[in-house]
């Protein structure tokens, strides 16, 4: 998923209220993976994870479509300012029902 999670991304990211995004798979009893999407809103948005689902349904293809969404107050970075995504997924509910 390693270079379509960018597009997702940015993709996401152009919502108006969303500031941050990460993106990456997650285990999936019948897919085998699913998309999840951790979304840092802009301060002081009331944004939904519904209205944010059907945004993204109505601009983005149906197959790039992340089926989980959480809102988080930090997307979090290493040092260098890379984002963590492996630190998402392990620490994701989802991942540790596999």
């Amino acid at each position: 998923m390693a270079s379509g999670g960018k597009e997702v991304e940015s993709l996401v990211g152009m919502h108006p209220e969303v500031s941050e995004v990460a993106v990456a798979g997650l285990p999936d009893m019948e897919t085998g993976e699913s998309v999840k999407a951790w979304c840092k809103l802009v301060e002081g948005s009331s944004l939904t994870v519904e209205e944010l689902k059907t945004w993204c349904k109505e601009n983005m293809t149906h197959y790039k479509v992340p089926k989980h969404y959480e809102f988080i107050p930090e997307i979090p970075k290493n040092v260098l300012g890379k984002v963590q995504r492996r630190l998402l997924q392990e620490n994701d509910p989802l991942f540790k029902q596999q």
